[in-house]
This record gives structure tokens, C-alpha cells and sequence, in this order.
């Protein structure tokens, strides 16, 4: 498999878990403002994102954030062996999945050194959802685990994690795709009547590395 397509499978698996989030809550009832550009500062040996509800994350300043417009599709669609139509088919078509993707995600990135190291693009989106009243945040986490199964996906971890003052819900699920073994590390947790999800994926053989750069980056969101 070349290295431009693992970097499309790779990514195209990060946001298959993250229309999952919203696709899972729209069901139920729950809503999602659409989502603003991004801007950002550098600060030391990182770069400072800000992003909807007035909120800031700080990342690797070396990664890149993702405009969720058309280009992204056409750059998935032009990189990718399988049709990104298939993945849409998922989530009511390519605009059904534009809508999903642009309403419940606040940013999405990529390392593009990853590329070079290890033939995959690492990524990571944050999503949030106003939940309604009848749906708790457990029952949101255990609603979406439900749909990243149904999407043919093994979970391998499922546990209560405290992550700086956030009390969060941690996820790691894995797919093997043509010999690619990823991972994707998942963190929920709730501030009012709002879920945060932080969704960061990568080959699986970097799990510990990644694990450690996900509760960093789920610690630096304010």
C-alpha cells in the first residue's frame, strides 16, 4: 500500500469515528452548531487553536488544521483507491457526510510529518454536541460504542479516565484495513449541557506514544 493511501485510509478511519459522534446524536435528538474556522498562535514549542464556544487546544505547532470544505473531499476522494463515495453511503450520501462532518466537528488536523515517518497521516478532530435532557453523557458513550461496532470496528479499551480536571470516558478502538493496523483513542467527557470528544487516530504501533499526546492535548482544551 503506498504511503498516500495509508495517509487517506488512515484519516478517512479518524473521521468515519468522528461523523459516528454526530450521527449517533442527531437520533437521539441532539444538535450541533456549525463549525467556525480555526485560528491560531504559536506559544513556545506548540500552537495555540481557537476554536467554537470560545475554547483553545493546543497542538504540535508542526500539524496542520483542516478546512472542512469541498477541497478536503476532492483531496480524499483523488487519494483514495476506494471511492469516498462508499464511506459517504454511511452517512446519507457525500452531503449528508458534509453536513455531519461541517455541524458536529470543531477541528479537525493532521501531522503531515507522519507521512513521511510512517507511511500514515496521525489526525485528530474535537467534536461537541448539546445533549439533550434526556440523554445523559453515559448514555451518549455507550450509544456511540454501539455505532463504532456497527462500523466493523474491534474496541480494545473502554474505561473512566481523570485527565487534569476533566473527568472523561476513554475509548481506544482498532480496524485492520489491506495489513494497516489503526488505532483511534477516544476521550468524552461533559461541561454543562455540551459533550466534548476528542478523537486522535494513528497506526496502532504508536498506541502508548499516542496516548500520552491525546491527555496532553485533551488537558490543554480550556
Amino acid at each position: 500500500m503506498s504511503r498516500l493511501r495509508r495517509s487517506v485510509v488512515i484519516l478517512v478511519f479518524g473521521l468515519s469515528l468522528a461523523l459516528a459522534l454526530t450521527s449517533a446524536l442527531s437520533a437521539c435528538g441532539g444538535s450541533s452548531e456549525p463549525t467556525s474556522t480555526p485560528t491560531a498562535e504559536v506559544v513556545g514549542d506548540i500552537k495555540r487553536h481557537s476554536f467554537g464556544d470560545g475554547k483553545t487546544v493546543d497542538l504540535p505547532k508542526e500539524w496542520t488544521v483542516l478546512a472542512l470544505d469541498d477541497q478536503l473531499f476532492e483531496n480524499l476522494s483523488s487519494g483514495a483507491t476506494v471511492a469516498i463515495d462508499d464511506f459517504a453511503d454511511s452517512f446519507g450520501g457525500e452531503q449528508g457526510l458534509k453536513r455531519l462532518l461541517q455541524q458536529g466537528t470543531k477541528l479537525l488536523a493532521i501531522d503531515q510529518s507522519s507521512l513521511n515517518q510512517s507511511g500514515g497521516t496521525t489526525n485528530i478532530s474535537i467534536a461537541s454536541q448539546e445533549l439533550n435532557d434526556d440523554l445523559s453523557l453515559e448514555n451518549y458513550y455507550r450509544l456511540n460504542v454501539s455505532q463504532i461496532e456497527s462500523l466493523g470496528l474491534r474496541i480494545l479499551d473502554d474505561f473512566s479516565l481523570e485527565v487534569g480536571d476533566k473527568k472523561t470516558r476513554y475509548l481506544r478502538a482498532a480496524l485492520e484495513s489491506n495489513g494497516l493496523a489503526i488505532n483511534s483513542q477516544q476521550y468524552y467527557w461533559s461541561e454543562g449541557d455540551k459533550v466534548w470528544v476528542v478523537t486522535l487516530t494513528h497506526l496502532a504501533a504508536d498506541a502508548t506514544e499516542f496516548r500520552t499526546l491525546g491527555e496532553q492535548i485533551v488537558e490543554s482544551i480550556r
